[in-house]
This record gives structure tokens, sequence and C-alpha cells, in this order.
């Protein structure tokens, strides 16, 4: 036989791989061509025979038909056509993998914030968190807050298009805050001697002359902080919220001996207060 052509037709759900031995002449779409010369090794005699192969990508999921043509002379001249089909069930690789981070701790009441990852699959995906609460979310990345303290198995599944699914299990520890937030006063200092501006050591009581900016420190590591208030014997002088900076100038004319206190409040309701005795004058 010779002058041999060779016409496989991939199905839309294959896609080639750009790998046949031998190289075909030309691919047009979902067609490989090959036209071998009539020379040797590509004139066959009786019980000789001619392989080809390649590789196919598999770009969905099910039962597709691969056909192939063959055209050849004879020795004899006459032309020779023949044709075949391969039924190919073809199932992709799932490789879908779903990252629920974690573990996570957080507080009741207070939202936490939960980051899943995924990688392999077809995208787009879709996403399902369940809370172990009852509650679920259809976000990546959702924000969730828990009513109840314990210990809660979250799952987090993802589908891809295809309709492959895989999920990942982490654990959430919920906790309730019981700790207050940490308050100091940074100025004025015990004891000391302000006078406007000017500090000067001072080996008695605390004795500011006009006015001070009060400066203190408050942070919580829980539930974050919620808002700083300065007081003057009690009186409520001024509220600062979380973000700060806690600096309060005090600029009222007094004449005597005062409290100062400063309370700190978290997320939580949790209190905490720091204070000190000062001599204002002017």
């Amino acid at each position: 036989m010779y002058n041999i052509h060779v016409k496989d037709t991939l199905p839309t759900g294959l896609e080639y791989a750009d790998n046949a031995v031998p190289a075909p002449t030309s691919v047009v779409g979902q067609q490989i061509l090959w036209d071998f010369p009539n020379k040797e090794p590509y004139r066959l005699s009786y019980g000789e025979s001619l392989i080809i192969e390649f590789d196919v990508k598999v770009k969905s999921e099910g039962v597709h038909v691969n056909f192939m043509t063959v055209t050849t002379n004879e020795c004899s001249g006459e032309m020779i056509y023949c044709s075949d089909s391969a039924i190919i069930d073809a199932e992709k690789d799932n490789d879908l993998v779903a990252d629920a981070g974690g573990p996570y701790i957080g507080f009741v009441d207070f939202p936490i914030k939960f980051t899943g990852s995924v990688t392999g699959g077809t995208p787009p995906y879709s996403y399902t968190w369940y809370f172990d609460d009852g509650m679920t979310s259809n976000s990546r990345n959702p924000n969730h807050i828990y009513t109840t303290d314990g210990t809660y198995l979250v799952t987090f599944e993802v589908t891809d298009s295809l309709g492959f699914s895989t999920l990942d299990v982490t654990n959430t520890t919920i906790k309730i805050d019981v700790t207050p937030p940490t308050v100091d006063i940074n100025k004025p200092l015990a004891p000391a001697l302000y006078i406007g501006i000017k500090y000067y050591p001072w080996f008695m009581s605390t004795v500011i002359i006009g006015a001070i900016n009060v400066e203190i420190t408050a942070f919580d590591t829980e539930t974050q902080l919620d808002h700083v208030s300065f007081y003057v014997d009690d009186a409520i002088k001024e509220t600062i919220s979380a973000a700060g900076p806690f600096i309060w100038t005090w600029s009222e004319r007094s004449f005597g001996r005062h409290v100062l206190k400063i309370v700190a409040i978290d997320g939580a309701g949790n209190q905490n207060e720091a204070k000190m005795t000062v001599w204002k004058f002017f």
C-alpha cells in the first residue's frame, strides 16, 4: 500500500494534546491529518502495519465518539477506503481540593472571619460553609457570629463547574470574654510637678499648675477596646473611641485636690480603671 492518508476527527469533548507520533501533516480544528509520502517506511507490504499514537485532553465528561478514515492505494493502483470509530468514556481527574483554614478562635457575639481556599477542579466554584450551629453561608470568606460558647466543627464544601465536590473540616472554639482591658496613665506621672508644658521631678504628690494633656495607654487582646472615658472626681469629662489617640486636655480651672480616673471598656463590656490623686491650681 502507498499514498496513505489518515484523518482523525475528534469529538468536541476531547482536545488534541499536540504529541502525535509520527507528527501530523496538519491540525484543523478537531481534525488531525496525516499525508504519508510514497516511500519507506510508509510503503506497506502484506502483514506490515503503520501505528499512529497521540494523547487527548478531556474537556468535558461523558461518552465521546472518535472517528477515523484511511485512504490508500493498493499495489495494483486501486483506491481503498476504510473507516473506524472508537467510543471513549471520558472522566476528568478529580483534583479538586478545599482548605477551610483554621483552627479558629473567637468570642460570643463577635464576628469571626473564615477564610476558604480551593485548588484544582474546573472553575467557577460554588461554596457552602456549615458552621455547626444550624447556620450556613455561600460566601467564600464569610463572617459569622456565634451566640453560645463551645467548640464547633465547621465544614467548608466546594463544588466546581463540572459537579465535582470536596470538603474540608476545621475546629472553631468560641469563648466568653471575661478579661478586662489594660489601662495605664502615662501623664501626669506620680509624684511630679507640672507647670505648663514643663515637668519637674517631685518628692511629694503630683501637682499641676495650669492646663495639662492627660495621656493614657489602653488596649484589649480579646474582643478589642471599645472606648476610654476620663473622669475628674467621678464627673465624666471626655470619652474617646477605640481609634484613639487617648489624650485629653485638662484645661478647666480648679484649685485643690482631685481624683483623676480613666475607665477603659472593651467590646464585651468588661472594664478596668486607673486613677491617681493630683493637686491642680489654675
